[in-house]
């Protein structure tokens, strides 16, 4: 395509988006000029004509508690593995490189600079680029940059039917130079500047706008089959001349394949091929473009065009597309506010500048002093007799006119549009900068609650907003990072430590794509976002939670609460006050300390030796009772021979009372003896359930 058929199909896309939302820029650069302090339309501006204009407007304070507010609820992009081909290292490897790339390019406070814009007209965006990490490397990196003019920024969105926005085929952004720097860094192009959007911010600047186009090429998706992990390997014809497949190509060589070869046909012919499709490809191109000439253009990875919108919720009105702000309902009730204040204003001043009442020959000899009466302190007014017609004399003094009264129903005024402004804002007095009546804690919560859920609209645009980095991130990591390097990974607790990605065991031969390593260039992952306050660390989040939680638990899982408390506040010496705080613990707090892996082994073998000495105790007492059960029976034996022999003595009635006695007696031992061998029993089933239970506990430390 010629440089010129680019230009004028961006200029062309430009104009086709400024007209299609003509209304609704309108409408949002009106909402600007009251944020920024104006209130007043220039209609309103000509019928006052001098009189006072007053600008009370507290539209912008509400915008920056809005955002503040939004801390509650604020968006982390996560992510996970979309299949089996991405484990989990290279997951938290891939979560851990957004949340460097957003911490290295200050990603929140760009984002909130585009919120603002929403809220304030309706529309905000930012984009990302790369850039080299330095002067001395070769390898890029992703960063944001700020939309700092919602209005410099067109977007191929009234023509997108997903709600990604990922079929949008075209954006880009407007910037503007003065004539000598413009001079300086294209030396050799024409002065003629990109056609402004709306002919009202070139102030004599030179347009220069940076053009985005998708360009759709046809390829060819083809599975094959891995043989280091003898899994399906999708992936496009076109990127197996990359350096990440280069193990892959010099496998297939072994087996006669030639590089000057068409790598399709040959993986055809050789029937390795499991499914094929043809298919269109995004590639992004850029163009840094003016109305005559292309500056400067090149490529940028993924598949979406590098903007990000933010935008308000939207709505059609006659025909138009608009995006609400924040601001947009309160416009009226502001202006009406601040028509009442003008005219009180002006009824008050009024009776400062009231004329003088008097006959024109008494001050006509003192017109200088008089002249300035209404406008400077005068310590006295002179003013001469005169003589009337019947010959009398006038000597009264000028008198001022009456002072006029303030109509009575302004004050009902000021309060309806008071009332209003709060109404179409949805926020509550305080919200407005204004004092509420809510004095109790309960009413105070109550209505920092409602003041959150009526802008929860907004916050959930903010949320969409970083579902749509997260898709744009997807794509765009693979892309730039795709060669065995070490980067900066951030984790969630904040820290950030390095980490080698794309790095293989060559050592390992055909098994140099086994083992968990963190495959950046191949990973299919899938994000999300989580929604709750915003902390800089986890461990700040779990401070946070358990202070909430302490004050209403009961003493005895306070004790459980505050040292855990303690161990997590981000202090230096919190590990000692830990452990300070466990010495003085209840004794059933300590136990429940978590024991490291030696201190497990240790119980184990305590308990198998007790084990041991329980079975010998088991066997000993086993012997001990199978004698005594043979010398119960011996002598029961005897009894008996004696009590036969004995029959006709006189003596057997006494022998046999001997003999129960002494068979009770012995019958006595012998349940005992068998009732502690039961006890034994008992005690040993329950050593070998706590063995087994540490066992698991070692097993699952291990695992």
């Amino acid at each position: 395509m010629k440089a010129q058929d680019i230009i004028e199909e961006a200029i062309q896309n430009a104009r086709r988006y400024t007209e299609f939302y003509t209304d609704f820029r309108r409408e949002a650069e009106d909402d600007l000029r009251l944020v920024n302090g104006d209130p007043w339309t220039e209609e309103d501006k000509g019928k006052r004509n001098g009189r006072p204009q007053e600008k009370i407007n507290d539209v912008k304070i509400t915008i920056r508690r809005t955002i503040e507010d939004y801390d509650q609820k604020r968006s982390q992009i996560k992510c996970k593995g979309y299949n089996n081909t991405t484990n989990k290292k290279t997951a938290e490897a891939f979560q851990g490189l957004i949340y460097t790339i957003q911490n290295e390019s200050m990603a929140e406070a760009i984002k909130d600079m585009a919120m603002q814009d929403m809220l304030s007209c309706g529309m905000g965006a930012y984009r990302w680029e790369t850039e080299y990490e330095n002067d001395l490397s070769f390898q890029q990196k992703i960063v944001f940059k700020p939309c700092y003019d919602p209005f410099n920024v067109y977007l191929d969105i009234m023509n997108s039917q997903e709600i990604d926005y990922s079929d949008c085929m075209w954006g880009g952004e407007n910037f503007y130079y003065d004539s000598e720097v413009f001079e300086e860094n294209w030396p050799n192009a024409e002065k003629r500047g990109f056609p402004d959007l709306d002919n009202t911010y070139n102030h004599g600047k030179i347009c220069v706008s940076k053009y985005y186009k998708i360009k759709l090429v046809n390829d060819t998706v083809v599975s094959v089959v891995n043989p280091f992990t003898n899994s399906p390997l999708t992936v496009y014809v076109s990127d197996l001349d990359k350096e990440q497949y280069r193990p892959l190509i010099n496998y297939y060589r072994e087996y006669g394949y030639d590089e000057s070869q068409d790598i399709f046909a040959w993986l055809n012919e050789t029937d390795r091929v499991l499914a094929d499709k043809d298919v269109e490809r995004k590639v992004v191109k850029w163009y840094l473009l003016t109305s005559k000439d292309i500056l400067d253009k090149g490529e940028i990875g993924g598949e979406f065009v590098p903007i990000v919108p933010m935008l308000g919720p939207r709505y059609i009105l006659n025909g138009s597309v608009y995006y609400d702000s924040l601001i947009r309902q309160t416009k009226d009730p502001v202006r009406l506010n601040n028509f009442v204040v003008s005219n009180y204003v002006e009824a008050m001043s009024a009776d400062t500048i009231a004329p003088w009442i008097t006959n024109y020959k008494k001050i006509k000899n003192h017109m200088k002093t008089w002249a300035n009466a209404n406008n400077r302190p005068t310590i006295a007014l002179p003013y001469d007799e005169v003589e009337l017609k019947d010959g009398s004399v006038d000597a009264t003094p000028p008198i001022k006119a009456p002072k006029g009264e303030v109509p009575a129903g302004w004050a009902s005024l000021f309060q309806i549009s008071t009332e209003a402004k709060t109404r179409t804002s949805g926020l509550p007095d305080s919200a407005l900068g204004l004092q509420g009546n809510e004095v109790s804690r309960g009413a105070l919560e109550l209505r920092t609650d409602n003041a959150l859920s009526n802008r929860s609209i907004f916050f959930k645009k903010r949320h969409f907003s970083d579902q749509l980095l997260g898709r744009h991130l997807e794509k765009a990591i693979p892309v730039y990072y795709d060669t065995e390097q070490a980067v900066r990974v951030t984790d969630i607790e904040g820290r950030t430590k390095t980490a080698m990605i794309n790095k293989e065991n060559h050592n390992q031969g055909e098994d140099q794509y086994k083992g968990e390593f963190i495959d950046i260039k191949s990973a299919h992952v899938m994000t999300y976002i989580t929604i709750g306050p915003s902390y800089s660390s986890l461990r700040q989040e779990t401070t946070a939670k358990l202070a909430e939680l302490l004050p209403f638990a009961g003493d005895r899982y306070r004790d459980v609460i505050f040292p855990q408390l303690v161990k997590y506040v981000d202090i230096s010496n919190s590990d000692d006050l830990y452990d300070n705080c466990m010495k003085v613990a209840p004794p059933e707090i300590q136990d429940q300390e978590e024991k490291t892996p030696q201190q497990l082994q240790a119980e184990v073998a305590q308990l198998e030796q007790q084990l041991q000495q329980a079975q010998q105790l088991n066997e000993d007492l086993n012997k001990v009772i199978m004698s005594e059960e043979q010398k119960v029976q011996s002598q029961e034996r005897i009894a008996q021979l004696k009590a036969q022999t004995d029959l006709k003595k006189e003596q057997v009635k006494q022998q046999s009372e001997t003999i129960r006695e002494r068979m009770s007696n012995q019958t006595d031992i012998k349940e005992a003896e068998i009732e502690a061998r039961t006890d034994i029993n008992v005690q040993l089933l329950k050593m070998m359930e706590q063995l087994n239970a540490k066992i698991d506990s070692i097993t699952t430390i291990t695992a």
